[in-house]
């Protein structure tokens, strides 16, 4: 079975924006960890405009003060390269 180029490539974003957010996620509910890859400043502006694009908050403003409380939590918790 032929699988198109595209269906590849769009599994591929999929999973790495799924690893990304788990990352986060992580680094948001464990203080510095040792086994943990910490998030660079590519990865977080990744992140961000991942969680703005897929917005269902009716402000935007909710959502940017959400992603500072997690950059505060985040670099708290030492998770940050």
């Amino acid at each position: 079975m032929n699988v198109p180029a595209n269906i590849n490539d769009k599994y591929i974003e999929r999973e790495i924006w799924r690893r990304l957010v788990v990352k986060v996620i992580n680094w948001k509910s464990t203080e510095v960890s040792l086994t943990l890859e910490k998030i660079t400043d590519k990865e977080w502006y990744t992140y961000c405009q991942g969680m703005i694009k897929i917005n269902v908050s009716p402000t935007r403003q909710k959502v940017l003060d959400g992603l500072e409380e997690t950059r505060k939590i985040v670099k708290l918790n030492g998770g940050f390269a």
